[in-house]
């Protein structure tokens, strides 16, 4: 309904670690700083074994991410609906 959110793939360059990948991370980066990338929308967190994720930041983020998702899609409403007016 949102959109993305967040998803893990295999590290494209060296497949020896993993990529939690933030859609909207690029909003996000300048409050994560752990958030590397400079894509147009995402951003990223590389681990390389479980005891590399921060659980607490990893939910704070997704959670932040679902928040400019809603965001995002309500102002798209809004639009819509002035766009029906006019």
């Amino acid at each position: 309904m949102y959109g993305a959110v967040c998803f893990l793939r295999p590290n494209k360059t060296t497949h020896k670690s993993y990529c939690i990948s933030l859609a909207k991370g690029y909003k996000l980066a300048q409050q994560f700083p752990t958030l590397t990338g400079d894509g147009k929308i995402t951003r990223h967190i590389n681990i390389k074994t479980p005891q590399d994720i921060d659980e607490k930041q990893i939910k704070v983020i997704i959670a932040e991410t679902l928040v400019l998702n809603m965001e995002a899609h309500e102002l798209k409403k809004l639009k819509a609906n002035l766009d029906k007016i006019r």
